[in-house]
């Protein structure tokens, strides 16, 4: 145990137990001896030490604090990881306007094995033709202007036909 560390203990052990007055009186004060003779010891040991001058120790400390800064880097400088993640998320932009300007989004896989998805969008479109001139025939709806289209109470009717040509329409 250290000398600054047994003193706490004993100065603890003074005031909170008075029965071991004398004993650990005893003890406090050896303890203050001992804490007197090693610091006195230590100094004189760091004295005879070659380099140990006030004025290199501070030049080291000096020296250890610019080595734990952190090294700041030239905003210009690019490291060779910046520059690669840069250039791999370019060429991944350019595959994916490729992809676009080559019209390959616009084909979108049916994940259906029995490509159920593809047959009723081949069927919606066979009947949207037959019923797509039926369908602009139509008069658009208007809402009347008691504004009671924005309530959920009633809304308007739209045939079969009108909702499969806005479906296919939408893609």
């Amino acid at each position: 145990m250290s000398a600054h560390k047994t003193t706490d203990v004993l100065t603890d052990g003074l005031l909170h137990s008075p029965t071991f007055g004398v004993t650990l009186k005893a003890k406090f004060a050896r303890a203050e001896t001992h804490l007197h003779d090693v610091s006195a010891k230590l100094e004189e040991l760091t004295e005879k030490l070659p380099g140990s001058d006030d004025d290199v120790i501070q030049e080291w400390k000096k020296e250890e604090v610019e080595t734990l800064k952190p090294k700041e880097h030239e905003l210009t400088l690019q490291y060779w990881d910046e520059s690669y993640v840069s250039l791999f998320f370019m060429s991944k932009k350019l595959r994916v306007l490729e992809y676009i300007n080559s019209g390959k989004d616009k084909n979108v896989i049916d994940p259906d094995p029995n490509n159920l998805y593809s047959k009723r969008k081949q069927q919606r479109s066979a009947n949207n033709t037959s019923s797509h001139s039926t369908a602009k025939r139509h008069v658009p709806v208007k809402f009347p202007e008691s504004m009671w289209g924005y309530s959920l109470q009633k809304m308007l009717l739209f045939t079969r036909a009108e909702l499969n040509y806005h479906i296919t329409r939408s893609g």
